[in-house]
């Protein structure tokens, strides 16, 4: 897969995002959610969820990040953060549909991860056959 600049610029911002999340939802759940006006209970079993989760995106988060800087890895990385974004805003589409409409950030967080999961399937058709590098 071609390393292009503007496919590693998506995929260090893509990756920081989801490193930043995961990472603060990992660490800060409840805190991090109220900045949002979501107000999660201190229930063990719903921070376990939350906090397993939240380590499957840092993880995906710092995988790509690292991706970035590797071509053999590109093409995974490229796939894989594509579809984590837009599982992450069909789910909440999903939710508007069925529960309602939530708080404005969750709305704002769906708009940006149906936006940078469609850029980033746009991105992966681009390059994904180009075998030429580009530093």
């Amino acid at each position: 897969m071609k390393n292009s600049k503007i496919l590693k610029g998506y995929l260090i911002i893509s990756g920081l995002l989801l490193a930043y999340f995961g990472a603060a939802i990992l660490l800060i759940p409840i805190e991090l959610k109220a900045s949002f006006d979501i107000i999660i209970p201190n229930d063990m079993n719903v921070l376990n969820d939350m906090r397993a989760f939240s380590m499957l995106t840092l993880m995906i988060g710092l995988f790509t990040v690292f991706a970035s800087f590797k071509k053999q890895f590109t093409y995974s990385a490229t796939l894989i953060v594509s579809v984590q974004f837009l599982a992450l805003g069909c789910g909440r589409l999903v939710s508007v549909v069925i529960d309602g409409m939530p708080v404005e950030g969750n709305i704002i967080g769906m708009c940006n991860e149906l936006f940078l999961g469609v850029v980033g399937l746009i991105l992966f058709f681009i390059y994904k056959n180009k075998t030429t590098i580009n530093h």
